[in-house]
């Protein structure tokens, strides 16, 4: 079957002009030819462009996400967006956990719950946003102070024990 070599239509056996584009068809075998060489390089370099546009965006992906633990981190797990305003929940959810562990028990009943809701809430950000640096500080400030006030009962439990003891040989 043959073509036209300037819009590709199917040509009839003996024509000499193109019923579609209406080009003057002098040598059908030459020009026919002629015209499937011409569009095969058209394929073949609209085909290495497609490839090189392809090459250059893998590239751009990957340099782009080298080096930022919020980018990969996006990729293995769906909890950390990259949105601009996800930069600022760990904070907040530091600050909350400030409030909590800090300074709602001494305004609050139950002061035992909000260290507690304070300190689920350091573990969050500590394993939702590991590199957050309020967080690290968080924890620190939050394992020093757990640490204390244990040093601390420990104390009033042996304080007690030897004053409860004297006053029981007492009576």
């Amino acid at each position: 079957m043959k073509y036209c070599y300037n819009c590709g239509n199917k040509l009839k056996k003996g024509d000499i002009v193109c019923g579609k584009c209406g080009i003057e068809l002098t040598d059908n075998k030459k020009e026919i030819k002629d015209a499937k060489v011409v569009e095969e390089k058209e394929v073949k370099k609209e085909i290495e462009e497609v490839e090189e546009v392809k090459e250059e965006e893998k590239e751009n992906t990957t340099s782009s996400t080298k080096g930022s633990y919020r980018n990969e981190n996006i990729k293995t797990s769906n909890v950390v967006n990259s949105s601009d305003s996800d930069e600022d929940v760990p904070v907040y959810l530091c600050i909350a956990s400030l409030v909590c562990s800090f300074i709602l028990p001494w305004f609050l009943p139950v002061k035992i719950l909000y260290p507690l809701i304070g300190l689920g809430l350091m573990i969050f950000v500590r394993v939702t946003y590991p590199n957050n640096t309020f967080g690290k500080v968080l924890m620190w400030i939050d394992i020093i102070a757990y640490t204390l006030a244990i040093l601390f009962i420990i104390l009033v439990v042996v304080a007690c024990s030897k004053t409860c003891g004297a006053l029981g040989k007492m009576f």
